[in-house]
Formats: structure tokens, C-alpha cells, sequence
């Protein structure tokens, strides 16, 4: 309960707009991070993605580059 004219103390010995200040601070840097970690996490999966695709595509190079060599009677080392 306020009283006019006191400020009320909270069970940690805070003023109550202080620990409600700070509680507000808390959620909102929370929020904050919970947003930057999803960012992160699809950035992580869309890099994943494209390792996983210049991976494939370095083996079919790979693969072409034997078949080639192979075709012009080169062995394997080039």
C-alpha cells in the first residue's frame, strides 16, 4: 500500500519504483537477448546450409576434374 508523501520499501529494502525500474530493465535486456540468440541461431543454420552446399559442390567439381582427367589419360596428379 502507498502512503502519500513516503516511499514504500520493498522486501529487499528498495524503493518500490526503483525494483519496478530495474525489473522493466531485466525484461527488456531478456527480451533483447532471447531475439539476438534466435537471430543467431538461424544465421548459424544458414551458414550450415551453405557449407553443406559448397561442400556438394566442390565434390562434383571434384568429380568432374577425375572423369576429365581420366578421359585425357592424365593420372591422378593434377
Amino acid at each position: 500500500m502507498f502512503v502519500v508523501g513516503t516511499t514504500n520499501q520493498t522486501a529487499e529494502g528498495q524503493p518500490e519504483t526503483e525494483q519496478s525500474s530495474m525489473e522493466d530493465r531485466l525484461k527488456e535486456r531478456l527480451t533483447q537477448l532471447r531475439e539476438e540468440f534466435a537471430n543467431g541461431q538461424t544465421q548459424l543454420m544458414q551458414a550450415e546450409a551453405r557449407v553443406r552446399d559448397l561442400r556438394e559442390t566442390l565434390l562434383r567439381i571434384s568429380g568432374a576434374i577425375q572423369v576429365l582427367s581420366e578421359e585425357l589419360g592424365e593420372t591422378s596428379e593434377g
